[in-house]
């Protein structure tokens, strides 16, 4: 017993000392600026960025505007797609005198690579706490193909998934409605 005590004392100190060590990493140093021209909605200027002080990867002399409209972001593994958006988000390093503009508007959004499930019905993780409309649900389902597929659930919209329910799988995807239903 004694043994096995000793053991969870020496991970929960690791442990502590792991997270310690990373509230201490200083705040990435941020510059944004809402004045942007017209129909911009982010623009960056001879900026360098990277994902902490300490990584040696960098995205250097970055010079673009991303003007109105829908945007993609592709590239090969490793090529910089996430440090980028991370840029654009305020999470990555900027280095030297580069600047990132960025709009205030609620036309822009970010869609993570890794769904968000919470334990509860699909009805719940698609709507998420907002106002139940029954069409717009209908129609975020349809628009991410999702319609056939939450029929042939047990019990449709309301069957339970994540941890305690059924596993959805990888194209089954419910970030997409929560998106269009939002």
């Amino acid at each position: 017993m004694l043994p096995e005590s000793l053991i969870l004392i020496y991970a929960t100190r690791a442990c502590l000392h792991r997270i310690q060590s990373f509230l201490q990493i200083p705040e990435a140093s941020l510059r944004k600026d809402a004045s942007t021209k017209p129909n911009t909605l982010v623009e960056i200027k001879a900026s360098t960025l990277k994902w902490s002080d300490a990584t040696s990867f960098s995205l250097s002399r970055l010079d673009f505007i991303l003007k109105n409209g829908i945007c993609g972001i592709v590239g090969k593994v490793g090529s910089g797609k996430s440090c980028l958006i991370s840029g654009i988000l305020g999470d990555a390093w900027i280095e030297g005198t580069g600047v990132i503009k960025c709009i205030e508007s609620d036309r822009i959004g970010y869609v993570s690579q890794i769904p968000i499930v919470f334990s509860g019905t699909v009805r719940e993780n698609i709507v998420m706490g907002l106002d139940w409309d029954p069409q717009k649900f209908d129609y975020s389902l349809k628009f991410a193909a999702l319609s056939e597929d939450v029929k042939l659930l047990p019990h449709a919209d309301l069957t339970i998934i994540g941890e305690r329910g059924v596993t959805l799988s990888g194209g089954q995807n419910l970030v997409e409605p929560h998106i269009t239903y939002m």
